[in-house]
């Protein structure tokens, strides 16, 4: 997961219409809701799903899920995703956030895995860092899931929506870089961790790995194979850094200094926005280049 800014990219006109199909939608819910007394069941809502919706949160996102960075399109379609869950919270008896439903600042673009409640093997740190596979499966993925940390839930309209603390991360508003890192002691098996401060893990990173099952198992190998071939290219770099430091000074050694910098830019692309997995892809980039600079400044002061 990595930030991402919403005003990139403009609001959906079907969203914003003052007539339409989705403005018909909207007061209708309203009057459904408004309802004495209250309905039971939740509104129907169709139109967030809207073309120029889908249009927008793919281009916003780059085909790709917003909590995990997966590529959905050659998979499946993409769920479109309400961060506040519209037709009703997970272990509560509240009728959603239906006023949401509609709203620009609610939707993002999901993969089924993080969207929908399924049974998965998790992939945790044991007590000695060792990655570690659940024995059994286990419910993972949002669905109507939003834990709060703040007493009072907004059940309304003009109910705060600041003051319930919501403990999910939502990239388009945090930074998740500042809540999650990566633990990438086995290359094939990366598994995102909360920041800890003082002793005391971020509450918004726990919650979030948990309810959108970022370590799930075949997630976590799929950014695995990211990694290894990042550091199969890593590799060849450290093999023209040797032949660096031992080439003289002069044309062979600017030849090849200019090669490892060349190698190093097509590194930096592949953990580019764009990418999947660009934020653990990122996190592995920035800590091999800085040990590579160290390893080739190292071995050319030390050169005859």
């Amino acid at each position: 997961m990595r930030f991402v800014d919403r005003a990139s990219v403009p609001v959906p006109q079907s969203l914003v219409a003052p007539a339409g199909a989705t403005a018909t939608e909207r007061q209708s819910a309203i009057d459904y809701y408004g309802a004495n007394p209250p309905p039971t069941k939740a509104f129907g809502f169709e139109q967030y799903k809207h073309p120029d919706v889908v249009e927008a949160l793919e281009k916003l996102f780059g085909g790709k899920c917003a909590y995990c960075e997966s590529r959905y399109a050659a998979m499946q379609p993409m769920d479109v995703e309400h961060f506040r869950p519209k037709g009703c919270v997970a272990g509560e008896k509240h009728p959603g956030y239906w006023w949401l439903a509609l709203a620009w600042e609610n939707l993002l673009p999901s993969c089924t895995d993080c969207n929908r409640c399924r049974k998965q093997f998790i992939v945790d740190l044991g007590e000695n860092g060792d990655v570690v596979v659940s024995n059994e499966k286990e419910n993972s993925g949002k669905k109507d899931a939003f834990p709060i940390s703040g007493k009072v839930r907004a059940c309304k309209p003009s109910d705060s929506l600041m003051a319930e603390g919501a403990l999910l991360i939502d990239p388009t508003v945090q930074d998740p870089a500042q809540h999650l890192q990566w633990f990438m002691g086995n290359l094939s098996m990366p598994v995102v961790v909360a920041r800890e401060v003082d002793g005391v893990k971020d509450p918004m990173a726990v919650a979030s790995i948990e309810v959108y099952g970022l370590n799930r198992l075949r997630l976590v190998q799929e950014r695995g194979t990211v990694l290894e071939d990042l550091a199969s290219d890593f590799s060849d770099l450290r093999s023209d850094v040797g032949l660096a430091a031992t080439a003289p000074p002069g044309g062979l050694r600017d030849a090849l200094l200019a090669q490892i910098h060349l190698r190093m830019q097509k590194l930096r692309q592949k953990s580019e926005t764009s990418r999947w997995y660009s934020a653990v892809a990122m996190a592995y980039v920035e800590t091999a280049e800085a040990a590579l600079k160290v390893e080739l400044e190292g071995l050319i002061s030390s050169a005859p």
